[in-house]
């Protein structure tokens, strides 16, 4: 068997079968971690595939200082990076909206039943589908208005922590009204 240093050198010089044999060698380690890392355990796979792009692409930059598995975890780490961005900024407009219907919400307010009484009986839906403590965080940083790390401080948790739990939430959340006004549409259109 072929060590990953000459299979890399024969991939830097057009080998496509050795190319090939890194990939199959390193891909449940690579995937495995990417699932870990992404924003979504499905999205793992796609992590991976753009992991190994990155590799294959960025084959002269391998210095051999390290491993190539050691190599290839630091692109999982990029490209992991990277696909959270894309899903924060794809997200982030979803987000706003929604927190404004978390404080709409709690002042009991008018505007939210006006605009859109389902997705306000949605979001009421989904947010007592959350357990105690999950709630607990979209009260204190939507109701009461709290930053990161005053929130941090009354859980006991730290500020970064806060932040990832807030945005893994709004997501579920997200997703939650997503499917209750498409279930809703459904009944309307059959009921």
């Amino acid at each position: 068997m072929r060590e990953d240093r000459d299979l890399l050198r024969a991939a830097r010089r057009g080998d496509l079968r050795a190319a090939e044999q890194l990939v199959e060698r390193h891909h449940r380690m690579v995937r495995a971690l990417a699932c870990r890392l992404a924003p979504h355990p499905d999205d793992g796979d796609d992590v991976a595939q753009e992991v190994f792009l990155a590799a294959l692409r960025g084959l002269e930059r391998f210095r051999g200082e390290g491993s190539v598995a050691a190599w290839l975890r630091g692109i999982v780490r990029n490209q992991a990076r990277l696909a959270w961005r894309r899903c924060a900024r794809d997200r982030s407009v979803h987000f706003d909206d929604l927190a404004a219907y978390i404080e709409d919400l709690a002042e009991n307010t008018a505007a939210t039943d006006e605009h859109d009484p389902a997705r306000a009986d949605a979001l009421a839906h989904c947010l007592d589908q959350l357990d105690p403590r999950a709630r607990r965080l979209i009260e204190l940083r939507h109701v009461k208005g709290l930053s990161s790390l005053a929130i941090g401080e009354l859980m006991g948790a730290k500020p970064p922590t806060v932040r990832t739990t807030l945005v893994r939430l709004h997501a579920r959340l997200h997703d939650c009204i997503r499917r209750r006004l498409q279930r809703n549409a459904v009944e309307l259109r059959h009921g």
